[in-house]
């Protein structure tokens, strides 16, 4: 996703009151047609996008920062919040969930030609589009027209792939791998643990390369951030986003699948 510079600016009151309007309508709907725990779930989504705007928290931007400037800050964030969840999910994984009776599992899948592919043409189009799937969404739901039509595209080129997905599915690949399944849980975080902290120190090395100074504090406070307004800095969005990407896992029973829908 790229990544945003929100300026301080007053809550623009029209647009908010109208959001809650939507939003309570619609759970209304969601509780009475689907049960609590499709409520639950959108929610939590309202949770995600509203930590991913007030963030501005950047893939797309983030790494095309990180090759032509060797800026690193919010790939830094990215791997503390990976580390976050890495702990989190590794407890979490295969118990049961205190908000549905039954288990939450991980999101193993096979790895093959249709990745390495399917990789490569989704970094291509991220960039060229400005925005990866939740990049997208967010910022499309911010107003901005470019994004929009980003999504229509990442719509119709999901109901394309779902139309041929059994020709990927055929091509040669390795059966999806899980570290719990050969692990304990603490051998499992601290084998994650250690390659994040490698790939962190290896970036920050990079970019202090480059750029002769590196300041870590820069993820975790700015000059001007603001609760309500926004931008937070980038730490409180890797923090906000692994909060609800669990809560996420607790109530769908699997990982924050962002895309999913598109196909449909």
């Amino acid at each position: 996703m790229s990544e945003l510079n929100i300026p301080k600016l007053k809550v623009d009151k029209p647009v908010l009151i109208y959001g809650i309007i939507f939003s309570v309508l619609f759970s209304y709907i969601l509780f009475n047609s689907v049960g609590d725990r499709h409520l639950y779930v959108f929610f939590i989504g309202l949770g995600l996008g509203v930590s991913l705007y007030q963030a501005a928290f950047g893939f797309t931007g983030g790494w095309r920062n990180f090759i032509e400037k060797r800026d690193s800050k919010s790939l830094r964030a990215q791997i503390i919040m990976l580390a976050l969840a890495v702990i989190v999910f590794s407890i979490f994984i295969n118990s049961k969930s205190f908000i549905y009776d039954g288990t939450m599992i991980g999101a193993i899948a096979p790895v093959g030609t249709s990745v390495v592919i399917g990789s490569f043409i989704f970094g291509l189009a991220m960039q060229l589009g400005g925005g990866c799937g939740s990049g997208t969404l967010f910022t499309a739901g911010s107003g901005n027209l470019k994004m929009v039509i980003t999504l229509i595209f990442f719509i119709v080129g999901s109901l394309v792939g779902s139309y041929h997905f059994e020709f990927w599915t055929n091509l040669p690949s390795m059966s999806g791998f899980s570290l719990l399944n050969s692990f304990s849980k603490i051998q499992t975080i601290l084998i994650q643990l250690s390659l994040l902290t490698l790939i962190y120190f290896f970036i920050s090395k990079l970019d202090f390369n480059r750029n002769n100074k590196i300041t870590h504090s820069d993820i975790v406070s700015n000059s001007s951030h603001d609760f309500i307004r926004g931008p937070w800095p980038l730490l409180w969005g890797a923090v906000s986003l692994v909060f609800f990407s669990f809560l996420m896992l607790q109530a769908a029973g699997h990982p924050w699948s962002v895309t999913f829908a598109f196909g449909l």
